[in-house]
């Protein structure tokens, strides 16, 4: 299920900061329809599908720098693995700049593209609010991937903006249960959150490469994560999350 995040990386001397409160995890968020517009986060005790992982800012910090600071949404969880999707990681491309996907797709060629992980190339992911789109999946609820042939007609058509969906190259993975023993170790912090923040684009076009998002879940989570936040401003070099790699043009798989 895909490679390590953190090979190389002492994960045993990262010590866990101390939760102050634990509230109910993602299968267990409000159902109230306005909650989901809004922004908010909050602890959680276990990794889950549908929840963020927010790196520890003592990792990535000399290797695999494309996940210092990083917030991953989790959007498939099993005893078999896991696998989720950077979402303050953006390159310096747009769909309309890569071979063959403006050709593919011209509806979303002014939507920028985000580096999802270190996990399978070829791939495209596409996260949206649109649940009604034929053969999308709901991974939780307000948030939704795939049936893109429908997502495409509906811009097309002037029913949904552009804007309503993320796209992604590559993916980050985990085998079974290594997410947990690096949660466990301190590597991450997991968190619930609303569809809004997740689905946000704001960092796209942002010039801090998107650190701006890992300060932001910090402080909706509140308590000894904010405080860390604080802490931690202006700490990391400017460059810390590296050059955004370059996603392949070789576009073989299948955009989902």
């Amino acid at each position: 299920m895909g490679q390590s995040l953190v090979a190389g990386t002492e994960v045993h001397k990262v010590a866990p900061l101390h939760r102050e409160s634990r509230r109910k995890g993602v299968s267990e968020k409000s159902t109230e329809p306005d909650e989901e517009s809004k922004l908010w986060a909050h602890s959680i005790n276990f990794p889950e599908k549908g929840c963020l992982l927010i790196a520890h800012p003592l990792v990535f910090t000399t290797q695999q720098q494309y996940f210092a600071q990083a917030v991953i949404f989790i959007f498939e969880h099993s005893e078999q693995g896991s696998a989720g999707l950077i979402l303050n990681k953006p390159t310096q491309y747009t769909i309309g700049t890569m071979s063959g996907l403006e050709a593919l797709c011209p509806e979303f060629n002014n939507n920028g593209l985000f580096l999802g992980g270190d996990v399978s190339p070829n791939s495209m992911h596409m996260l949206h609010c649109h649940g009604q789109l034929p053969e999308a999946v709901e991974i939780i609820r307000g948030i939704n991937m795939g049936g893109f042939d429908a997502a495409k007609a509906a811009v097309s058509q002037g029913r949904m903006p552009a804007t309503d969906f993320k796209w992604f190259t590559r993916y980050s993975g985990w085998g079974a249960g290594q997410l947990q023993r690096e949660c466990a170790s301190g590597v991450w912090f997991t968190a619930a959150a609303s569809s809004a923040l997740v689905l946000q684009q704001g960092c796209a076009d942002s010039a801090d490469s998107g650190r701006e998002m890992w300060h932001q879940v910090l402080n909706l989570i509140g308590g000894d994560l904010a405080e860390l936040s604080k802490a931690q401003k202006g700490v990391f070099d400017p460059e810390i999350m590296g050059t955004p790699a370059p996603p392949s043009e070789n576009r073989d798989g299948d955009a989902v």
